[in-house]
Order: structure tokens, then sequence, then C-alpha cells
């Protein structure tokens, strides 16, 4: 039987399966996936702030502590001004962001703004249905 919606427990699930195969197989689970590389750049989620300076001041503790992505989450209002200033402060780091589906497609012209900053990834922007 088909189950719909629930992707967050579906993938669970299937992360399960995949742990289990990895250990009955002795492997690491990056090997059994077919992966190449045994380290990758670490990275951190960092929601809204109640200011930009609280914002720069959370990814200054981020990247001190050895952290080489940032994403940060946005929202209309809080988002072209915002990632502008963190691109000004760190115009080396990987950056990403997500929306949690914050925009609609009438903010296409908008959500171009983003390509400026070079973000590796603009995470969920619209929701599903859009």
């Amino acid at each position: 039987e088909r189950v719909r919606g629930h992707r967050m427990a579906k993938a669970a699930l299937e992360n399960a399966c995949w742990v289990a195969e990895a250990q009955e197989k002795n492997l690491p689970l990056w090997q059994l996936l077919g992966g190449s590389r045994k380290e990758i750049a670490c990275g951190v989620s960092i929601g809204i702030q109640d200011s930009v300076e609280q914002l720069l001041e959370k990814i200054e503790n981020e990247l001190a502590a050895g952290y080489q992505r940032i994403k940060v989450k946005v929202k209309p209002g809080w988002d072209v001004a915002v990632l502008a200033r963190i691109r000004k402060r760190w115009p080396k780091i990987v950056l990403s962001c997500d929306a949690n589906s914050a925009y609609r497609l009438e903010d296409f012209e908008h959500l171009k703004k983003f390509d400026e900053f070079g973000l590796l990834m603009i995470e969920q922007p619209l929701w599903s249905d859009e």
C-alpha cells in the first residue's frame, strides 16, 4: 500500500535501512553508497536572529569553531540586505540560505537578486505546490 506524505518519516526509515545494511556488511555508510572521500566540509544552519549584528556574531563564532559552510534562514524582509552584509564580511565562505517556503512564484524577480551572493543553494524557496 502506498503511503502519501510523511516525507521526514520515510526518510528516517530509508536512512535506518541504509545504516543497517552498512553495519551488516561491516562497511562505513559512505563506502556502501559509493562515496570516495573520507572527509567533507562541515556546515551549520543558523536561524533568524533579533538583529543582523547578532547573526554576524553567531556566524563569527561558528567559523571560529571550525565550521566551513554557513546556511542562514531567510524570509521576505530578512534576505537580500542580510546576505549582502554576510558576503561583505566573508566574501569567500561557502554560503547558502533556507527560506522554509517563505516565498511565492510572484517573488521570482526578487529571488533573482540572491544570485549576486554566489550562494551554494537556496533551500526550499517555494511551497511544494508552486
